[in-house]
């Protein structure tokens, strides 16, 4: 469970809620037709997409967030 807690800090939940829901209205907005497999699908893919780079985001800064004031509490300078 503790891990599961670190990856949720890690992919930043609330970052990633907000691409997603501006992606969703974005696939909503278009004039094509579409199925719901195909938007899950888009979805989870995108999940997946922009998870991944937020950590390898904070994998390649945890050295300059350890001496910010405002990002020395994220996981990776903590430890």
């Amino acid at each position: 469970m503790k891990l599961f807690r670190f990856y949720i800090q890690l992919i930043k939940t609330p970052q990633t809620g907000l691409l997603l829901l501006t992606a969703i209205a974005g696939y909503r907005s278009a004039t094509n037709e579409y199925t719901f497999m195909t938007a899950f699908l888009a979805m989870i893919g995108l999940l997946l997409a922009i998870s991944g780079t937020t950590a390898l985001n904070m994998v390649f800064d945890h050295d300059i967030d350890k001496v910010m004031e405002r990002t020395k509490s994220r996981p990776l300078p903590l430890g």
